[in-house]
């Protein structure tokens, strides 16, 4: 039946080709046009797959020789492995890439790194804590359930559900579950992430974190344990007490802080299609929400600033966020305000994603990962 369905489809493209082409003939200046295009996107496209690759192949140099996993970074940090940067931010767009380019790669090395990274990096059950290759175990000889916490939602959130939507089902989406089902076991809606180098959003960051795994995991799974779960964050968030544009004075519309707004609104999509009596209930407050940010947290050309005080108005950073720049998701205030209109079919939480988006293009630099800066 496949068979037939893809060459039932092919024919019809040849059909649908030919019929078009009998009544709209490009002239050879078109043609050659088209081509120059097709050419230059071409040699385009072979660039960024070699400094891909290169990226790829720069980081597996320096790896630790005993273990194969890489250091968090090349400077001060060449001794550790961690979770929120190294397994979170640079490993799975290793994997990526490898399997994309290099499938060799993909099959034996990366998958050699999940094993290891499970076996040398789980503390308590499957929670991943930062290991060192000096010490031969783990760095922190005291159990920081903070920083444990921490490091598991940003793997989760950073890393693996990007793979995860790339590759399907697969060893890396097996690890992430498995660290959710024993984060399930020691945390319900986070309150108190402890540790000043988390910075000072910590708290929504791992809530939103949690959120927008828990909302793609029971898409993936069905599983309803994970709904519920989101749900338990989401009334605390959604409710007068909790509401972000209520209850905080400093709100980060960029990385580190932008995660409980996609969080809240991604849950929000997943009731509005298994609970509608949930989406009504938090429908206000996800308006409220929204409607703050774009009120007080855009200059004219309807760009994000980095951090506002939603209660005040007050800019505190007015520095542009670079939410689509950090290769983890795309746009992410913008991408929540474009999911609720989807959700809502309106006009103007649109008009608003449509006007970032025509002034954004072409015109706010492309913020990228330092490890990539220098390929």
């Amino acid at each position: 039946m496949r068979k037939q369905y893809k060459a039932g489809l092919i024919l019809g493209g040849i059909l649908l080709f030919k019929s078009v082409s009998l009544y709209s003939q490009p002239t050879p200046e078109v043609e050659k046009t088209h081509f120059q295009q097709a050419l230059i996107n071409g040699q385009a496209a072979n660039e960024a797959f070699r400094r891909s690759h290169r990226f790829l192949l720069g980081w597996l140099s320096k790896a630790d020789p005993a273990t194969g996993l890489i250091p968090h970074n090349l400077k001060e940090s060449t001794c550790i492995w961690n979770a929120w940067d190294a397994a979170a931010d640079n490993y799975p767009f290793m994997v990526m890439t490898a399997a994309m380019l290099d499938k060799p790669l993909f099959e034996g090395k990366m998958r050699e790194m999940l094993a290891v990274e499970t076996r040398l990096t789980s503390r308590m059950g499957r929670l991943p804590d930062t290991y060192s290759f000096c010490k031969k175990g783990f760095e922190n000889s005291i159990f920081d359930t903070s920083q444990v916490v921490f490091g598991s939602a940003e793997y989760m959130k950073d890393g693996l559900i990007p793979l995860t939507e790339w590759l399907g089902p697969s060893p890396w989406s097996e690890r992430m579950l498995g660290i959710l089902e024993d984060l399930d076991k020691i945390v319900d809606v986070p309150t108190q992430i402890k540790g000043s180098f988390f910075g000072n959003s910590a708290v929504v960051e791992v809530g939103g974190d949690l959120l927008q795994v828990l909302a793609r995991m029971y898409w993936l799974t069905r599983n309803p344990k994970w709904l519920q779960w989101g749900i338990q964050i989401g009334h605390y968030y959604l409710s007068p007490e909790h509401l972000p544009t209520r209850a905080l004075s400093r709100l980060r519309l960029r990385d580190h802080g932008c995660e409980i707004v996609s969080g809240l609104v991604e849950l929000y999509a997943v009731v509005s299609e298994v609970n509608p009596a949930k989406k009504q209930q938090w429908q206000p407050y996800i308006h409220e929400m929204l409607d703050v940010i774009l009120a007080k947290g855009r200059n004219e050309h309807g760009l994000f600033y980095d951090e506002i005080n939603p209660l005040t108005g007050e800019i505190v950073q007015k520095r542009l966020a670079d939410n689509f720049g950090v290769g983890r998701r795309f746009m992410a205030i913008g991408s929540a305000v474009s999911t609720v209109a989807a959700v809502l079919r309106s006009v103007l939480f649109r008009g608003s994603f449509e006007g970032f988006l025509v002034f954004a293009i072409g015109k706010v630099p492309f913020f990228a990962f330092p490890c990539m800066n220098k390929l």
